[in-house]
């Protein structure tokens, strides 16, 4: 008998997202009252042996700092809003450049928008190593940047940080 294939070459992931907060500041509540903050998921399809587009979406805390006019006099505000946000993301880890068996780099991209803010940039850079099957776990840098107005005035909030995820190919899952 012959293995049994899958029509599907999706491939589902999970990671981890950068939260930018200080670790001596303390957590604000709405990252603590969030189910699953700072975390992505994502379906893509290959275009080739080495690159994947797909969609992504997480939910996502961003320190945000703005200036505006309070009806009385200019004032700045700092707030943390856990959002929502989707995009199309894009993947790419050569599969003819193993650092070692099973181990190599990978970069990924993705667009979209934080609904409730505005439009969201992020990328990621690391090393995914796959041992055995469909299961690939990943590490990197990520860095993020979260576009947002206010009173007709543009601000951005960036940060950066550690990322680490598990992708499951369920198109070779047998």
């Amino acid at each position: 008998m012959s293995p049994r294939q899958s029509g599907l070459p999706i491939s589902f992931g999970f990671r981890t997202l950068a939260s930018g907060l200080n670790s001596s500041e303390p957590t604000p509540e709405s990252v603590r009252s969030t189910a699953l903050p700072n975390t992505a998921f994502s379906l893509t399809v290959p275009l080739t042996s080495m690159h994947r587009i797909g969609v992504e979406m997480g939910t996502e805390s961003f320190k945000q700092t703005f200036t505006g006019f309070d009806g009385y006099r200019e004032t700045q505000w700092t707030q943390t809003p856990v959002i929502f946000w989707l995009g199309a993301t894009y993947q790419f880890a050569p599969s003819t450049f193993e650092i070692l068996p099973g181990l190599s780099p990978f970069a990924l991209a993705t667009v979209g928008a934080a609904f409730s803010q505005g439009p969201v940039a992020r990328g990621t850079v690391g090393l995914a190593y796959q041992p055995i099957g469909p299961v690939r776990f990943t590490v990197g840098l990520d860095g993020s940047a979260l576009f947002y107005t206010f009173q007709n005035s543009w601000f951005t909030s960036t940060k950066w940080g550690l990322s680490y995820g598990l992708s499951i190919d369920l198109g070779t899952w047998k």
